[in-house]
């Protein structure tokens, strides 16, 4: 039921003219890899009603949550959550991992994810390198969704070229 209410408000939404922006969290307690797949798949089909984008980022278990305590009991922690991550996550690195859930699929799930929408922002280093953004892009596509390159090539050449004519303008 949760889903239909989702669908109707983003149907709402765009009935209206509201642009619509979907938030979502990769590693939530309970969630595995074929779960995350699932919620891919349903946010393609919300981007078909008229979600108009989507971030995908990694739970991070900050210290005193409910979160927190859940990983300490069901999980292993994978770095120092204070100072390391914020909660952008750490440069797409799980915070921990459980036996349902590895880092490495939570990894995937998140790139394949940010992936799949076009978020090629996630996977690059603020640290205005272009050619090393592009080379580290390149490789999240060739490791997890090289059967869609030619794809991402054409998104990723359209994306660069609204941003130099927005930067022209």
């Amino acid at each position: 039921e949760k889903h239909e209410d989702i669908i109707r408000a983003i149907e709402l939404c765009k009935k209206h003219g509201i642009n619509t922006q979907g938030f979502f969290i990769i590693g939530l307690p309970f969630s595995n890899f074929e779960a995350e797949m699932r919620s891919i798949a349903f946010s393609l089909k919300l981007k078909k009603l008229g979600l108009g984008s989507s971030a995908w980022g990694l739970a991070v278990p900050f210290p005193c949550t409910w979160m927190r305590k859940w990983v300490d009991e069901n999980g292993t922690l994978l770095a120092d959550v204070v100072g390391k991550l914020s909660i952008d996550g750490l440069k797409n690195e799980p915070a921990f991992e459980t036996k349902d859930f590895s880092a490495e699929d939570r990894k995937k799930a998140c790139v394949l994810a940010n992936l799949a929408w076009g978020n090629y922002w996630i996977n690059a280093e603020g640290d205005g390198h272009a050619a090393r953004n592009l080379a580290r892009i390149a490789k999240f596509i060739i490791k997890y969704d090289s059967k869609r390159l030619p794809w991402h090539i054409a998104n990723f050449a359209k994306k660069a070229a609204l941003r130099l004519k927005r930067n022209i303008a």
